[in-house]
């Protein structure tokens, strides 16, 4: 069976995040662990990485007629990194590599997505044996599939 258009977005947003690394002219390397949905803890070879979560969805009906419906998918993105002298500097390089890979194309090659919006970010550092830094970047990305029909 096909994926339906939120899963087909889901997979672009991670390939997307996959491509931030240093030897893609950004400032860290968290595409070289990227996660849709990483439900356990990070373990130390996983940092710095992202996670990307789909988790909530309001659905519209489109203003083209009653056959359509617009998703206004919010899609939490977490990142994550090691201790460091910097760890606090290192989490907003970390956030401002997500919103420029986003801004690479706001559709994320997909004719269905109409734009990604920012919603958000909230910085979180903290001493677990070892301090780790960390940020929730949240996103809002407007698409359209066919009434009851995530397929189309």
């Amino acid at each position: 069976m096909a994926d339906s258009r939120r899963e087909l977005l889901m997979q672009a947003i991670d390939a997307r995040m996959a491509t931030i690394t240093t030897a893609n002219g950004y400032e860290t390397n968290i595409g070289l662990h990227h996660f849709l949905w990483k439900t356990g803890d990070w373990e130390a070879d996983e940092l710095e990485g992202v996670n990307i979560a789909d988790v909530e969805d309001n659905i519209r009906a489109s203003t083209i007629g009653t056959t359509q419906e617009d998703h206004h998918l919010t899609v939490e993105i977490i990142v994550a990194c090691k201790a460091g002298a910097a760890t606090d500097a290192f989490v907003r390089k970390m956030i401002a590599d997500v919103y420029k890979a986003i801004r690479v194309d706001r559709k994320f090659g997909l004719s269905y997505v109409h734009q990604t919006w920012p919603r958000g970010d909230r910085v979180q550092i903290q001493q677990l044996g070892k301090i780790a830094g960390g940020a929730k970047i949240k996103i809002e990305t407007i698409f359209r599939t066919g009434l009851f029909d995530p397929y189309a």
